[in-house]
Protein backbone atom coordinates (compact mmCIF):
# COMPACT_ATOMS: atom_id res chain seq x y z
CA UNK A 1 0.00 0.00 0.00
CA UNK A 2 2.93 2.46 0.59
CA UNK A 3 4.68 1.90 -2.89
CA UNK A 4 0.88 2.36 -3.74
CA UNK A 5 0.63 5.72 -2.44
CA UNK A 6 4.04 6.58 -3.89
CA UNK A 7 2.71 6.10 -7.11
CA UNK A 8 -0.08 8.24 -6.82
CA UNK A 9 -2.53 4.86 -7.42
CA UNK A 10 -4.05 5.47 -3.56
CA UNK A 11 -5.30 8.34 -2.10
CA UNK A 12 -3.81 8.66 1.44
CA UNK A 13 -6.26 10.75 3.23
CA UNK A 14 -8.81 7.82 2.48
CA UNK A 15 -6.86 5.00 3.76
CA UNK A 16 -7.40 4.57 7.21
CA UNK A 17 -6.39 1.71 9.43
CA UNK A 18 -9.79 0.03 9.31
CA UNK A 19 -9.82 0.31 5.32
CA UNK A 20 -6.03 -0.72 5.24
CA UNK A 21 -6.81 -3.99 6.95
CA UNK A 22 -10.45 -4.96 4.87
CA UNK A 23 -8.21 -6.73 2.43
CA UNK A 24 -6.73 -8.90 5.09
CA UNK A 25 -9.67 -9.02 7.16
CA UNK A 26 -11.56 -10.54 4.13
CA UNK A 27 -8.61 -12.93 3.28
CA UNK A 28 -8.74 -14.44 6.98
CA UNK A 29 -12.43 -14.38 6.86
CA UNK A 30 -12.32 -16.58 3.47
CA UNK A 31 -10.32 -18.55 4.54
CA UNK A 32 -12.14 -19.27 7.90
CA UNK A 33 -15.52 -20.10 6.52
CA UNK A 34 -13.91 -22.31 3.74
CA UNK A 35 -11.23 -24.07 4.91
CA UNK A 36 -9.45 -23.86 1.82
CA UNK A 37 -6.89 -22.19 -0.48
CA UNK A 38 -8.33 -18.09 -1.53
CA UNK A 39 -9.44 -18.66 -5.14
CA UNK A 40 -7.50 -15.96 -7.53
CA UNK A 41 -11.03 -15.00 -8.53
CA UNK A 42 -11.76 -14.28 -5.03
CA UNK A 43 -8.36 -12.33 -4.26
CA UNK A 44 -9.53 -10.40 -7.64
CA UNK A 45 -12.93 -9.40 -6.17
CA UNK A 46 -11.98 -8.07 -3.20
CA UNK A 47 -9.08 -6.22 -4.70
CA UNK A 48 -11.22 -4.49 -7.79
CA UNK A 49 -14.35 -4.31 -6.48
CA UNK A 50 -14.32 -3.23 -2.60
CA UNK A 51 -10.81 -1.91 -1.71
CA UNK A 52 -9.14 -0.49 -4.99
CA UNK A 53 -12.68 1.97 -5.13
CA UNK A 54 -12.64 3.02 -1.41
CA UNK A 55 -9.22 4.13 -1.81
CA UNK A 56 -8.67 5.23 -5.49
CA UNK A 57 -7.87 9.01 -6.23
Amino acid sequence: MRRAVERGEIDPATLTPRIASLPFDLLRGETMMTLRPVAPEVIEEIVDTIFLPLVRR
